[in-house]
């Protein structure tokens, strides 16, 4: 998606603010949300911008397990959020990118954008990826901690 279309759906959402449908995002972690700061964080950013804008409702789907079984889990969890077809967007922290491709262009084809934040899924066809670029920061850290 180029940036124009990015910018619209921001703007889309904006406009339905206060509107009389109520729009669901579900939020993946790869960890369960009340055991890590940084996935509370998130959702406590999501569940504030559902508040504020009064007709959005913000859930946290966790895979509840730190196995390796989990990376099917997620495949699964988005399988079943898309094939309920109650949800507007999913925003998943994949713990493993290849396990995810086929479910995310599923949700896709289902007209349920997905965002990857945390960690990516380069490969498949995430609407967009919200994150740092590990291997450029650990290029800078190598640089400042050679000096």
């Amino acid at each position: 998606i180029d940036r124009k279309r990015k910018r619209e759906r921001v703007r889309r959402l904006e406009e339905v603010k206060g509107g009389e449908r109520t729009y669901r995002f579900a939020l993946v972690p790869k960890f369960n949300c009340a055991n890590s700061p940084f996935f509370t964080a998130a959702f406590n950013g999501c569940q504030q911008r559902a508040e504020d804008l009064g007709n959005v409702k913000c859930e946290c789907i966790e895979a509840n397990s730190f196995s390796p079984e989990q990376r099917s889990r997620q495949e699964l969890i988005i399988a079943n959020l898309t094939a309920r077809g109650t949800f507007d967007g999913i925003g998943i922290a994949v713990r493993k990118a290849d396990d995810v491709v086929d479910a995310i262009s599923d949700a896709i084809d289902a007209g349920i954008p997905v965002v990857t934040f945390d960690s990516d899924s380069p490969n498949s066809r995430r609407v967009a990826y919200i994150g740092t670029d590990n291997v450029a920061m650990g290029r800078e850290l190598g640089k400042v901690l050679k000096q």
